[in-house]
């Protein structure tokens, strides 16, 4: 068997009636009736194929085996039910056939372990996946000559349905078609003795210049710091293109790279690369896609100077996008002129210098922005101001520039000890000063205390009284046993812009409870006091 499956060649065929029964009864008249039933088949069975197993045992990573295979075959039964009247006979057959008869063969190559190389050809123009039909025959045969058979008519409603799925033609060169017609009159369906039906599905190739389909994928990592890989899927020899090639390349050195590059009959040929920089004067990243003759270009990083104390690095931002015919707002705006795509391209940058200062042996990190600014088309955007992190410390005073109105942003988040913290949030925006707000929070937590504090003023006067909301919060609390506990909190809140202050007491000891709730609201007081 190793040595023969190097190349078969099978070719097999086979017909053979394997039911032919009858049975004749004899009637009052004189008359006989007549069953008949027979079964017939019909194989044809072609293989070639060529496998040297013996090689892919001894090399899988190289592995080579083709094969074609194209069966086809049908199954046909029939009845007929007659009156035999010695010199003439008449009666009924109703047949039912099934045939199919499809094709295919295939090659696979592996490519050294690490890829595989598929051709699937097309030797049978069209793929009948299943043909079925049942007939209904009046028959008639004299006694001196051969049977005539005449379909017979049924007035019976009937559903047909049927059609042909060529959307993708164009892609695949195939063409799938369908036919349903039966006797829709409840279980009459499944009796053919109610008329006639038949089924259908079969592939039909259009491209007459179609014969294989070609699948190609391979991964490559023989190169030292270099990778690739490519997929490929094509109809050769084909008259209409159909070839899809995906090809991904990445290399860590010199520098870290990877390169995409898409070819398809749907869309123009595309490529992507991205590119990391990691030097000692620069550290970026930046990716190009292409399109047709469109560009679109993104890099973003900083150039380095300055000593492991205190560097500076200069932003890089680019952006740049073909020119189209409409116009949008935002941003990063787009200005053409009618007549569609322009050749000129507009860009966004970034412009100034950021300073980052450390203390060896520390988590201190002092972030200093001078001069930070975004450029679009439409709007230029300035920060300057610095950050500040250190084990227990995130500050942050920074001021945003655009056209002739600032933001102002200024915060703290200090740890204190090993339960207390206090933070402190500062905004204000001139173009709208009623939005500008101050939050001061502190937060305490001990053996036997817990103390919160909360409060917000907003607008743009940040030390009115009036549009201050407090929040304040104590609870402490005490368990030594079931008999030895004490628990008491005060909860107090107040805004006076409102005209609203409520307060809430309460506490809980061995052998006494007590409470007090005052809530105003403008003219109206809601107390109630538990001792």
């Amino acid at each position: 068997f190793m040595d023969n499956s190097k190349n078969m060649d099978i070719d097999y065929k086979k017909a053979r009636t394997f039911l032919d029964a009858g049975l004749t009864y004899p009637t009052g008249l004189g008359l006989g009736l007549k069953i008949k039933v027979n079964g017939n088949y019909a194989v044809n069975l072609k293989f070639n194929g060529k496998a040297d197993l013996n090689a892919i045992m001894n090399n899988p990573r190289n592995a080579h085996f083709a094969f074609q295979f194209v069966p086809s075959g049908s199954l046909e039964l029939a009845s007929t039910l007659a009156v035999d009247a010695d010199v003439v006979e008449s009666g009924v057959k109703v047949s039912a056939n099934l045939h199919s008869s499809t094709g295919t063969d295939l090659t696979v190559k592996v490519l050294d372990g690490y890829g595989v190389d598929v051709k699937l050809g097309l030797p049978v123009k069209k793929q009948e996946i299943l043909n079925f039909h049942s007939d209904v025959f009046s028959v008639i045969r004299e006694k001196t000559g051969s049977e005539v058979e005449t379909p017979v008519k049924f007035n019976v409603k009937r559903e047909d349905h049927g059609g042909c799925f060529d959307q993708l033609n164009t892609l695949t060169g195939l063409t799938v078609c369908g036919e349903v017609s039966v006797p829709l009159d409840g279980f009459k369906v499944l009796s053919p003795a109610y008329g006639p039906s038949k089924a259908s599905l079969r592939i039909e190739k259009e491209d007459e210049s179609l014969t294989a389909y070609h699948f190609r994928a391979f991964y490559d990592n023989k190169q030292q710091d270099k990778v690739s890989l490519e997929v490929l899927l094509d109809t050769p020899n084909s008259k209409t293109d159909r070839k899809f090639l995906l090809s991904v390349k990445g290399s860590m050195k010199p520098q870290k790279q990877l390169l995409i590059a898409l070819e398809s009959p749907l869309t123009v040929p595309t490529t992507f690369e991205a590119l990391v920089i990691d030097t000692e004067l620069e550290q970026a990243i930046s990716a190009k896609l292409t399109s047709d003759t469109a560009e679109h270009f993104f890099k973003i990083g900083a150039h380095i100077s300055g000593d492991i104390n205190r560097r500076k690095y200069e932003p890089i931002l680019e952006y740049k996008f073909p020119e189209t015919a409409s116009k949008s707002s935002g941003w990063i705006g787009r200005k053409g002129v009618k007549g569609g795509r322009q050749q000129q391209q507009s860009a966004v940058g970034i412009s100034g210098a950021i300073y980052v200062e450390k203390n060896p042996g520390t988590a201190y990190r002092q972030y200093e922005l001078q001069s930070v600014t975004l450029n679009t088309p439409n709007i230029k955007v300035t920060v300057d101001g610095t950050i500040t992190i250190d084990a227990n410390l995130v500050e942050t005073d920074l001021k945003a520039s655009y056209e002739n109105n600032t933001f102002t942003l200024k915060s703290k988040v200090q740890k204190l000890g090993e339960r207390k913290y206090t933070a402190e949030v500062e905004v204000l925006p001139s173009q709208y000063p009623d939005l500008a707000g101050n939050l001061k929070w502190q937060y305490e937590r001990t053996p036997h205390k817990i103390e919160h504090n909360l409060v917000i003023v907003h607008g743009p006067d940040l030390t009115s009284e009036m549009s201050r909301l407090s929040i304040a919060q104590l609870f402490t609390y005490k368990h030594e046993s079931a008999k030895d506990f004490d628990f008491h909190t005060v909860n107090t809140v107040s805004y006076p812009l409102l005209a609203f202050t409520g307060s809430l007491k309460g506490g809980v000891a061995p052998k006494s409870v007590m409470y007090d709730v005052d809530v105003t609201y403008e003219k109206y007081q809601i107390k109630s006091k538990l001792d």
